[in-house]
């Protein structure tokens, strides 16, 4: 609980991000409340179903928005468009563990 306390005073900004809310057979919807207002990204959905995708998800994230300062929701859309990279790669790989994508490791932000 003292940790929770901590993390939230330090980052008081912190949103809830909802990943996995099928939007139909072929898309996949995200969502994140952000400054009183619901924001969403959609994008293809693969059917296939990988363990560690929402980890993977995690860490893009956290790496986009408490690291390069990008807004939540710029973060979320860039987080799911490189986890579908892995999900993709993973796929030509014919793995049936999630892989990471190497490419996808580089830095959504230009300046950087």
């Amino acid at each position: 609980e003292d940790i929770v306390h901590a993390f939230r005073s330090r980052f008081p900004e912190l949103s809830f991000v909802a990943t996995s809310l099928q939007q139909s057979d072929q898309q996949l919807k995200l969502g994140m409340w952000h400054n009183d207002q619901w924001h969403t990204f959609s994008h293809r959905m693969i059917k296939q179903q990988f363990g560690g995708t929402g980890d993977v998800f995690a860490s893009y994230f956290c790496k986009a928005h408490f690291f390069e300062g990008q807004s939540p929701t710029r973060s979320m859309e860039w987080a799911a468009l490189q986890t579908l990279n892995c999900l993709d790669f993973t796929l030509s790989k014919h793995s049936p563990y999630l892989e990471i994508y190497p490419a996808s490791a580089k830095s959504h932000n230009k300046n950087i």
